[in-house]
């Protein structure tokens, strides 16, 4: 139990991971729909992502703050239904670890090592993140908490001097008519923000729970970081550029000049984005590890692991043999299922586990 993390712990690992797909997926995707008015399709999609954390907070982690997504299918659907699910998403967490990791390997390659080979890159994390997964899950809360204390200092400093090379009119204006357009640019922020779910999978110990305003509070922010990134990113670089650019975010740091002193800041974020990749993809690997092992009884934490990881490894290879091919199964199809995971299985089981007690 002393090996578990803290709730409060498991919500600033949640929150940090969710830098990672933020920094990679938004603006690009969300401009691509909304245009202007990018930034109010996450105002837009702040609705649906706080109500999941309500519901979550009531539903599945009950009263005393400890309930887990394995145990919820279980008292659902039965041991054997449940376990069968359980597997499931497992299989699914791995095949979406090793979309992750094709796609950091890719964006390490597009962003420093030009014409290096995304196997190697592959590898290393790999061994980092095999570390990570074979760890104390209280070590990777704690890694959480530091990265957070972080991640906030360096963003602010990004968005502020950023703020001073923001044009207005790439803003706006936004207008009503356009409104369809802003709730369609809200779908890939909300698939964006969904995968903490997958981190109610590791149990939690302490007697201090995580509030529900600290909850809100905390997903607030990271909804901030997500409007942060996308008002300097279409402010300073514009529509057009932002949904063409690979990585937007990147290139728009890459344009900063602060009193032509400071420059190039790019490296501390990549440094974060590294970093939260790490933490994320060793989380996602954790969980992995700890279902099979409950599942089918496997003893060894550091073979089912290795084994795992290979399949993380395989998935990334296979998942796609070109860019336009990765750039699918990263924007389109995980988006898709992890929305009909967290807003279909994940709310329907609730509901039925409540009933059923």
């Amino acid at each position: 139990m002393n090996d578990r993390m803290t709730s409060r712990q498991q919500l600033l690992l949640m929150t940090t991971c969710l830098f990672s797909p933020m920094v990679r997926l938004l603006p690009r995707l969300n401009t691509a729909k909304a245009g202007q008015g990018a930034w109010i399709s996450i105002l837009i999609a702040a609705v649906p992502t706080l109500l999941m954390v309500i519901f979550a907070h009531f539903f599945i982690q009950g009263k005393d703050g400890k309930g887990t997504l394995g145990d919820m299918f279980t008292r659902a659907y039965g041991k054997v239904a449940g376990n069968v699910i359980n597997m499931l998403l497992t299989i699914w967490i791995a095949v979406y670890s090793g979309v992750v990791l094709r796609t950091s390997s890719e964006r390490m390659i597009s962003t420093i090592y030009k014409q290096a080979e995304p196997m190697f890159f592959s590898l290393v994390l790999i061994l980092l993140i095999l570390m990570v997964a074979t760890g104390k899950s209280k070590t990777l809360g704690h890694m959480g908490q530091v990265t957070w204390c972080i991640l906030i200092p360096v963003l602010v400093l990004v968005t502020v001097f950023a703020l001073t090379n923001v044009k207005m009119k790439n803003l706006l204006p936004v207008t009503i008519s356009d409104s369809v357009s802003y709730v369609k640019g809200a779908v890939p922020v909300i698939s964006v923000m969904s995968p903490w779910l997958y981190f109610l999978y590791i149990p939690v110990t302490g007697n201090r729970q995580a509030s529900l305003g600290s909850k809100i509070a905390r997903f607030s922010m990271a909804l901030g970081i997500a409007l942060a990134v996308t008002i300097t990113t279409v402010g300073v670089l514009g529509v057009e550029l932002t949904e063409v650019l690979h990585d937007p975010f990147f290139s728009m740091i890459r344009t900063l000049n602060v009193f032509g002193i400071l420059e190039r800041m790019e490296s501390l974020v990549i440094a974060l984005w590294v970093l939260t990749d790490v933490i994320y993809l060793g989380g996602l690997l954790l969980v992995c590890v700890e279902n099979t092992r409950k599942i089918v009884g496997a003893r060894s934490v550091r073979w089912t692991a290795v084994l795992l990881g290979g399949v993380v490894v395989a998935s990334s290879v296979l998942v796609a043999d070109s860019a336009s091919q990765l750039s699918y199964a990263s924007e389109v199809f995980v988006p898709t299922v992890t929305l009909w995971i967290s807003f279909a299985l994940i709310p329907i089981s609730a509901i039925v586990s409540k009933m059923r007690i």
